[in-house]
């Protein structure tokens, strides 16, 4: 479906030394204009396979080279809205607790709409164990999307960028990932510092989940969540823009696939000002859970029957 072409050490451009060193750093920048690509997963031969980005206008900046063409063990999601104040911060620390916890990683982070510092800054990142897209669009969906299709690993683990939660959740999401597909960072069993109408509705939003579909997990937000990527590659397409791609992931590899998921007490300390639109994201997945309750009660395919 996507077209791909490779740049093969400058021989199409000329036999010279210097064409090919002028092709090969071509090759490492991000492209301008209509055409934008993304890195493939992995190099074959000592080459880079492009691809054509999935979302017009989005690109990818890649460190100059992988550390190994061997896929890590695992890779850490996050996606970012005008997190310029935070993000170069937040990744430095984050990366410093994995070169020591379980250095074996990737770290994909995903600007989706930004309109701040964030892009320019997510670029000028050099650390070789992260890579930054930018998306037009606002939308944690669509930066799952994206990222899920750039990882190089099996194991995802999707958490926030501010790191509210205990990031002590990565290497347990890791181990419970040998023997399930999802892993739910629960706040409702660990504990949780946040503004009281936040719990409040969530505790609200959970209840209906349970009422409606029968799940008895506590915890539906984007962050702190682990994956399987086998497992939800064929679902991305049906995720739409928001945030209820967690729950209708969870439902369908539960109940129809009759994948593992289980649950991990974790710890929140979250009393700054929400990234979205409460009333919005209120009514927004009100609206998809029912969406959600009558395509399983009529039985239609999952994710593809919007």
């Amino acid at each position: 479906m996507l077209g791909e072409r490779r740049v093969d050490g400058g021989r199409r451009l000329g036999r010279s030394v210097g064409y090919r060193r002028l092709a090969a750093l071509a090759a490492r920048m991000p492209t301008a204009g209509v055409n934008h690509w993304t890195a493939a997963s992995k190099p074959p031969n000592g080459n880079y396979a492009w691809k054509r980005a999935t979302l017009p206008g989005s690109r990818v900046i890649f460190p100059r080279k992988p550390l190994t063409n061997e896929m890590p063990e695992y890779s850490v999601l996050i996606p970012v809205y005008n997190e310029a104040g935070i993000l170069e911060a937040k990744l430095g620390e984050l990366a410093a607790y994995l070169d020591a916890a379980a250095p074996d990683y990737e770290i994909i982070v995903c600007s989706n709409g930004s309109d701040d510092r964030t892009d320019e800054i997510g670029r000028g990142i050099r650390n070789p164990r992260v890579r930054f897209i930018s998306i037009p669009g606002r939308g944690v969906g669509l930066a799952f999307r994206e990222m899920v299709k750039a990882a190089r690993a099996e194991k995802l683990v999707s958490i926030d960028v501010d790191l509210t939660s205990d990031l002590k959740f990565i290497p347990e999401c890791l181990r419970l990932l040998e023997g399930h597909s999802v892993v739910v960072g629960s706040k409702r069993k660990g504990s949780q510092e946040r503004r009281w109408y936040r719990t409040a509705i969530s505790s609200v939003f959970i209840r209906l989940v349970k009422l409606l579909l029968g799940l008895r997990w506590e915890d539906y937000s984007i962050g702190t969540k682990g994956w399987r990527r086998s497992d939800i590659i064929g679902y991305l397409d049906g995720i739409d823009y928001g945030s209820s791609y967690v729950i209708e992931l969870i439902y369908y590899l539960e109940r129809v696939e009759g994948k593992g998921v289980v649950d991990t007490p974790v710890y929140c300390s979250d009393t700054r000002g929400s990234r979205f639109n409460i009333a919005h994201e209120i009514a927004y997945r009100l609206i998809n859970l029912v969406r959600l309750w009558m395509r399983v009660k009529s039985r239609r395919q999952p994710l593809d029957s919007r």
